[in-house]
């Protein structure tokens, strides 16, 4: 689980906390990551949605998850954003792997989990990469025909992808398996010839939290870093391993990125000191 986001999550609900303890609860959540009462409500929505918002919400057509079920029924993607002619579908996922599952040196039960998580759960649904393959095929016809009318009639490129809460997934082979798996499944379905689909990549919700203001500022592009990241796997075997996280920073440091704090940071602190002086 993202650090930073647990702490922003448990200062917001310190009700009733002088700045000064909540200024403290932040700090604390920084060194310790005690996030297990976070929820579904919360980080898959609420935090997210905002998010993307501000990374992408001025330079991006987008429809949160709840938008598109409102106007089309269930079985939609967590978030839609469309440039031109790239479709982006998102799939949020703040779901934690077991220390035991982690330590255990396991490859297959490692695999197992990660994929009853992120593919198939045991009781048949689909999750993660087999949501937004079904998506793609069942649902992305009906968003661009009923809800967002000014995509192009061109081909479309679409772009499958997971973003994540764990930090366990951010090391190498997770996004390796998954997008094999991906690639599995899709071609297993009957794709329109008029969408050309991408690799599923895999980014946390920390990253983009870091990055929101250089998606927001167009400093990144984040077709351009998929397409990017793709060529950068075919070139080695040993590169398809690497994961999309750590591409994009490798790329976010070439235009600039530093460890500092986002502008959204400034806001949450001012946010602080106006609920301070409210009392509440």
């Amino acid at each position: 689980m993202s650090i930073v986001y647990a702490s922003i999550f448990i200062v917001f609900h310190s009700k009733g906390s002088s700045l000064q303890n909540r200024i403290r609860t932040f700090s604390y959540a920084l060194l310790f990551d005690n996030v297990q009462f976070l929820g579904e409500e919360f980080s898959e929505r609420f935090f997210f949605y905002s998010l993307m918002k501000r990374c992408f919400g001025l330079n991006y057509v987008n429809y949160s998850g709840e938008e598109l079920e409102k106007a089309l029924g269930k079985g939609m993607p967590d978030y839609y954003l469309r440039h031109r002619n790239r479709i982006f579908v998102f799939e949020c996922k703040d779901v934690q792997m077991a220390a035991k599952i982690k330590l255990s040196g396991d490859y297959e039960t490692i695999k197992k989990t990660i994929f009853e998580k992120y593919v198939t759960n045991s009781k048949g649904h689909a999750k993660g990469v087999g949501q937004l393959a079904n998506v793609i095929v069942e649902k992305l016809p009906s968003i661009l025909r009923e809800v967002d009318k000014s995509a192009p009639n061109s081909v479309i490129f679409v772009y499958p992808v997971i973003v994540y809460f764990d930090d366990c997934f951010d090391v190498e082979g997770p996004n390796y398996l998954l997008n094999k798996e991906f690639q599995r499944i899709i071609s297993e379905k009957r794709v329109t010839a008029d969408y050309e689909v991408k690799d599923v990549v895999m980014v946390n919700i920390e990253q983009l939290m870091r990055l929101e203001n250089f998606f927001a500022a167009e400093k990144l592009d984040l077709a351009y870093l998929i397409n990017s990241y793709i060529e950068y796997k075919e070139e080695f075997e040993l590169n398809q391993v690497f994961p999309f996280n750590k591409y994009i920073f490798q790329e976010a440091r070439k235009v600039g990125y530093e460890l500092k704090k986002t502008r959204w940071f400034d806001e949450v602190f001012e946010n602080l000191k106006i609920m301070d002086r409210k009392g509440l």
